[in-house]
């Protein structure tokens, strides 16, 4: 995803949101990131706004595949401040710890008025090249 588009640009954001819930419906695991367009240097001083905008649109995905009546059983997310503004965003009043994927990562169950989502919430340079593929297997 275009980071600076997803934070900007609320029709290209429910763009994104539209095409990761297809995905799911068909069945897929979806990764979704974020990263400049067109390969340019990354603007940090929009980080912040990038964000918020994942985390936004993180909570958005979640409801649409519970209001479609197919809730997420297990969702992954990469990066400190965008873990932290989904916690706000999905509105959950508590984590509780399930287990420790790799050193420094761990699965949480999801504690707000629709339980059940467990979350990997990752910051920092924790865990390897195949993470998510951890998160998928069941580690």
């Amino acid at each position: 995803m275009d980071a600076q588009r997803l934070s900007d640009d609320a029709a290209y954001a429910q763009t994104i949101q539209d095409g990761i819930c297809a995905g799911l419906r068909s069945g897929q695991h979806v990764l979704a990131y974020t990263a400049p367009a067109n390969g340019q240097a990354t603007n940090t001083a929009s980080a912040a706004r990038v964000a918020q905008a994942s985390a936004d649109l993180i909570a958005r995905v979640v409801q649409a595949r519970t209001d479609h009546g197919t809730p997420l059983r297990r969702v992954g997310i990469a990066g400190g401040d965008t873990s932290s503004h989904a916690v706000q965003a999905l509105r959950l009043w508590g984590l509780s710890y399930l287990a420790t994927i790799c050193p420094g990562v761990t699965l949480s169950r999801a504690h707000t008025a629709r339980d059940g989502l467990e979350l990997m919430l990752k910051g920092g340079q924790m865990g390897g090249v195949d993470l998510f593929e951890q998160l998928l297997g069941g580690f």
